[in-house]
């Protein structure tokens, strides 16, 4: 499943699925892609994984 231009409010790995939260849908997922662009490690953070050094706008806050 595909769902775009979906915040993720919630991100959980529990058992082998993961299970998502996203705009109010819950959802579970063998896998699931960190498609957010400039916004990639605000999404990596909720995982607890390192920053990449991206930011929106080209500038670090």
């Amino acid at each position: 499943m595909l769902k775009a231009h979906a915040e993720v409010s919630a991100l959980a790995r529990i058992g082998d699925p993961w299970h998502v939260t996203a705009c109010s849908d819950a959802l579970q997922a063998p896998i699931v892609v960190n498609a957010a662009g400039a916004w990639t490690d605000q999404v990596g953070q909720r995982l607890k994984r390192n920053p990449l050094g991206w930011y929106p706008n080209g500038a670090p806050r």
